[in-house]
């Protein structure tokens, strides 16, 4: 007897179904057709395709036809049937799609392995995609459902969208939806939707991840009334269940009806580890969590008792030990890694974004990571949008390949501070650094060095469009270029209809190269607001236009520009649009003076006002900084003589005191009162003076003799860090010495702590000689 016979023998349940052809799927061949597809493809309206146990490899369209697609769980009733018959996306495209006006029911299957359909706004779908066009016939039932593991860049379990004139209206009962991913929507992602859950059939949904939505993500989709059984936990915030509220008359939002959840939220610190178990507490390193993602699930902060997910070092990706991404955070928690080496790695071509935080978060702080990837990126690694008071600090992006996107991304943001930021070897086909739109941010101590930038959207280290503020303070940007005749290196702009304060101080600009445009751009002139250098080194870089491109109200103040590009300074003439920008200089080292200075049209007011030179500076050439100035450099001392008011750090670039002798240098670095000198055999009065070895990992030893082999007593040997601080130091007995000294340094400071892996510097002080070098202090891979 056939199978078609048995079906027509099955009883009650099939009655409503006897009048209309019933298709037959079975794998193993003893049906109709052996894939689902096939059963579609030759199915009319109203059909039933009937798919029997077994897991079905292949991406399937309803390709316009109006029928019901099931396993025998229509039949029979039985559950089973659910766990037994299995849609497998395998990772080629949804699962499910049903986009071209349907009426359409799915029933009683796995779905599972989805990766989404491309569309022209993003990936969508990884489970079902169901778009109802523009019909107002179309529909989509799905019953009795798991949808599971699934991926999409929206809605990772599910996607569905109506239109503005014509809200979708799909039903969802009885299915459960779990461990999907996106970046919005993990488990189901809306627009113009407004589903219904049936409240006899209960639903689930739970541990989905988005960076948006973890559960359930709608857009302009009228009020939603959530009826479930499980959701991930009782009373989902945005966290969980995201809604945005686009359109001015748009008043929807979600309402829950939940029985159980699937985790409580710990107000507690938590803790991970590459070798961890999420089967953990996660309470301690002694019970770590493994999954990044899990740990900030789970942690519940609030503003006056923030909290703080601990990663312990080592490698984090979704190959070696399946992290999810994007990773995303609530408000007033922290993601801090141990040190540096804790490395946050992208391998996924689809979520390229490693940490994504949207909407309305606040006192975020994301502290002591690398971020690598060997793949070409699509997207941003790090993905703001609408936030205020979010801290990066300590993080390190290197050696990887953009072709969109950038190392950082924020959108709408107000209070971000960037402290010791390393972007290294970035090659990106928009921007390589930092990229902000409608922010206000500050940059402490941060690094670009060896960026390339290509494309139409090409900035290399930078891109900041401020509201209210920019500041960029003690970073350096160091051989960078790009191959856009039309973009800087480097912007600093105004937001439209802003006039934002725009301020660069104590930084270093050097060997940076840009084909036919300026190396950097800074300019508020949109009304005019104020634009401030100070104390900043522009060395060494070239361009056929201009070192500087400014525009507003600018002051410029001890800087040192002696640069290989056809002006150090360019302002447009914007005069045609009522925009006249003032410059005002005052001791600055500018190389062809006055003449270095390109007032396009003489349309702008430049002011040449008191201690301007054109020197060259004398820098030392030589070190990890070798735009120190040399001790007959005419620009120490030479800075104005008054610093009221120019807001600058009380340590330089290299972290020695701003001010040394009475009065400010020109320039990034100030003179110590001594040089940096070269490793050569005879220096003042010693024969040698060096440490081997150098580099070193646990101890080196310092040794030195006078020019004339006498013997050194009362002497001052100090150890420094980069910012100046002293680490060690050590002081000749009293006694004489025999003619070669020599003094083992442990690497620790004088508490007996250890020490960080970096560059020191030593210097030695007797008879009224002080000689400085550099050592390097490494840790063994």
């Amino acid at each position: 007897m056939s199978k078609k016979i048995l079906l027509c023998c099955a009883g009650l349940l099939l009655v409503s179904h006897l009048f209309t052809d019933t298709i037959i799927v079975d794998i193993d061949g003893t049906g109709d057709y052996i894939t689902i597809q096939e059963g579609i493809d030759y199915s009319a309206n109203g059909d039933v395709v009937l798919v029997y146990p077994g897991r079905y490899i292949e991406n399937v369209n309803f390709n316009g036809h109006s029928i019901t697609l099931a396993s025998l769980e229509l039949t029979t009733g039985n559950e089973v049937y659910i766990d037994s018959t299995i849609i497998d996306g395998n990772r080629a495209g949804s699962c499910v799609t049903v986009i071209n006006g349907e009426i359409a029911t799915i029933r009683g299957f796995t779905i599972t392995n989805g990766s989404g359909t491309d569309m022209s706004a993003g990936n969508r779908g990884g489970g079902i995609i169901a778009h109802h066009g523009y019909s107002s016939s179309s529909g989509i039932s799905i019953v009795n459902c798991m949808i599971k593991d699934n991926i999409a860049e929206q809605g990772g379990g599910i996607f569905i969208c109506g239109s503005n004139d014509n809200i979708y209206t799909p039903l969802l009962s009885g299915v459960t939806i779990k461990t999907n991913q996106s970046m919005s929507g993990g488990g189901i992602h809306n627009i113009f939707s407004r589903p219904s859950f049936d409240p006899d059939n209960l639903c689930n949904i739970y541990n989905n991840h988005a960076g948006l939505g973890q559960d359930i993500y709608a857009y302009d989709s009228c009020h939603i009334h959530v009826v479930v059984d499980t959701f991930t936990v009782f009373e989902p915030e945005k966290y969980f269940a995201e809604y945005i509220q686009y359109y001015p008359n748009d008043i929807g939002e979600f309402s829950f009806d939940i029985q159980h959840s699937w985790m409580e939220e710990i107000n507690h610190d938590l803790y991970v580890s590459s070798e961890g178990d999420d089967s953990n507490s996660g309470l301690s390193m002694d019970e770590p969590l493994r999954t990044i993602a899990l740990a900030t699930d789970r942690i519940a902060s609030d503003s006056l008792n923030p909290k703080t997910v601990h990663v312990e070092e080592g490698e984090y990706s979704q190959t070696l030990n399946d992290q999810i991404f994007p990773i995303s955070m609530k408000s007033n928690t922290s993601l801090v890694g141990e040190n540096i080496d804790t490395k946050i790695i992208g391998d996924d071509s689809l979520f390229n974004t490693l940490i994504m935080i949207y909407n309305e978060k606040e006192n975020i702080n994301i502290t002591n990571f690398s971020f690598e990837s060997d793949i070409t990126l699509q997207s941003a690694i790090l993905n703001f949008h609408d936030n205020k008071n979010i801290t990066f600090k300590d993080l390190q992006f290197s050696d990887m390949i953009f072709r969109y996107g950038s190392s950082i991304y924020t959108y709408i943001a107000d209070s971000v501070l960037y402290q010791n930021i390393l972007v290294n070897n970035i090659d990106s086909n928009e921007i390589c650094g930092i990229h902000h739109e409608q922010t206000n941010a500050k940059l402490e101590n941060c690094i670009f060095t060896d960026n390339y930038a290509h494309g139409i959207y090409s900035f290399t280290a930078i891109r900041i469009d401020a509201v209210d503020y920019a500041v960029v303070e003690n970073c350096i940007f160091n051989n960078n270029s790009n191959n856009n005749d039309e973009r800087t290196l480097m912007l600093m702009s105004y937001q439209q209809f802003c006039n934002p304060t725009l301020e660069v101080r104590n930084c270093i600009v050097t060997n940076n190269a840009s084909p036919s445009n300026s190396i950097m751009s800074c300019s508020s002139t949109d009304p005019i607001g104020d634009v401030f250098f100070t104390n900043n080194t522009f060395a060494n870089n070239s361009s056929q236009r201009s070192t500087l491109n400014v525009g507003g109200n600018i002051t410029f103040t001890n800087n040192i520009m002696w640069d290989s590009t056809q002006c150090e300074v360019f302002i447009y003439d914007l005069s045609a649009y009522g925009i006249i920008s003032t410059l005002d200089i005052q001791y600055n080292d500018i190389k062809d003076s006055i003449d270095g200075v390109w007032n396009q049209n003489g349309a702008n007011i430049v002011h040449w006002l008191d201690g301007n030179i054109d020197v060259d500076p004398q820098f030392t050439g030589t070190g990890d900084y070798p735009y120190y100035l040399s001790s007959t450099s005419p620009c120490i001392d030479a800075g104005t003589p008054d610093t009221t008011g120019l807001n600058l750090p009380w340590l330089d670039l290299a972290g020695n005191p701003r001010v040394y002798g009475g009065r400010i240098d020109m320039g990034a670095l100030e003179w110590q009162g001594y040089s940096v000198d070269p490793d050569t055999n005879m220096v003042n009065n010693l024969y040698f003076f060096k440490n081997t070895p150098n580099p070193f990992k646990d101890q080196t030893t310092i040794s030195f003799t006078s020019l004339d082999y006498d013997r050194v007593r009362e002497y001052t040997l100090s150890i420094y860090n980069l910012r100046g601080q002293l680490v060690r130091r050590f002081y000749g007995p009293d006694e004489h010495f025999w003619a070669i000294n020599e003094i083992v340094w442990d690497g620790k400071d004088m508490d007996g702590n250890v020490t960080a892996p970096g560059v020191y510097f030593y210097s030695l002080e007797f008879e009224e000689t002080a000689v400085v070098r550099k050592m390097v202090k490494f840790t063994s891979p």
